[in-house]
């Protein structure tokens, strides 16, 4: 298997979802400066990274599949939506260490409203 790299990829952060999932229909004028400030500072940090590969399935076994290179994914539930595939594309990505490192500084200021405003832009 060869694995290539998705390069650019481009990410855009919805300030209304973020605003959503933090339970703020209509925040007040405040809070909407803390998270356009925050998603700026995200834009900043952000170094997006994926790669990604098509492997061969070999064989589907209840929720075990095995596909090529003799590597095995337990898919639960999964395993039975792709029974009849022939292939599947396995990727995985980062938002970088930067913005990473922010969470986690975030977390332990407890700065949880700008934590989950950082958080819920992942790759």
């Amino acid at each position: 298997m060869d694995f290539e790299i998705l390069d650019p990829i481009r990410i855009r952060i919805n300030e209304d979802y973020v605003l959503k999932l933090q339970s703020y229909c209509k925040p007040k004028l405040a809070i909407e400066r803390i998270l356009y400030s925050e998603v700026e500072e995200a834009y900043q940090l952000l170094q997006p990274r994926a790669i990604w590969v098509k492997a061969i399935v070999e064989e589907i076994v209840q929720n075990v599949v095995k596909i090529e290179d003799a590597f095995t994914l337990h898919a639960g539930d999964l395993a039975r939506e792709w029974q009849d595939s022939q292939f599947l594309a396995l990727a995985v990505g980062t938002i970088g260490l930067q913005l990473e490192e922010r969470v986690t500084q975030l977390f332990s200021q407890k700065e949880f409203a700008k934590v989950n405003d950082v958080r819920q832009h992942r790759v």
